[in-house]
């Protein structure tokens, strides 16, 4: 009976240590966005391979019909609309990096994993599901 309650208490351990260090994690990524955003709620990245300075880069699923893509797109066709130059992506590609843009290169990937697509990005800064609104302001403050 007791290599039972030894046995049920190490597969609680397994089962649950996983989601409490992925809460862990998660809630010390938030605090690190809290000190690093700008007032549109931006933090600073590392921008991939290939984006051009002035252009308001979206990263979500393409072709997909999940929420998140269309929020992507409703966005892309908003920001058209507004006249900013956008361009829709579902791709992050470094092909080099040096040891000073680590940081910004894990603060990007962090925010893909936070899974609230569409993650966009603005000349070095970027934000995990921005409003319309907070995306104007951040290419118009930018710019």
């Amino acid at each position: 009976m007791r290599s039972l309650s030894a046995l049920v208490l190490a597969l609680a351990v397994i089962c649950v240590a996983p989601k409490v260090w992925h809460a862990h994690q998660r809630a010390a990524f938030q605090r690190e966005v809290n000190s690093l955003a700008d007032g549109n709620g931006f933090i600073p990245v590392h921008m991939p391979d290939g984006a051009e300075q002035g252009t308001v880069l979206i990263l979500a699923p393409r072709n997909c019909p999940s929420a998140q893509a269309r929020r992507a797109d409703a966005l892309a066709g908003e920001l058209t609309r507004a006249g900013i130059p956008n361009r829709r992506t579902a791709t992050y590609f470094i092909a080099r990096a040096s040891r000073g843009d680590q940081a910004g290169i894990a603060r990007a990937l962090d925010l893909m994993r936070l899974d609230r697509a569409p993650v966009v990005m603005i000349d070095h800064r970027a934000k995990a599901n921005p409003t319309t609104e907070e995306v104007v302001a951040e290419f118009r403050h930018r710019g």
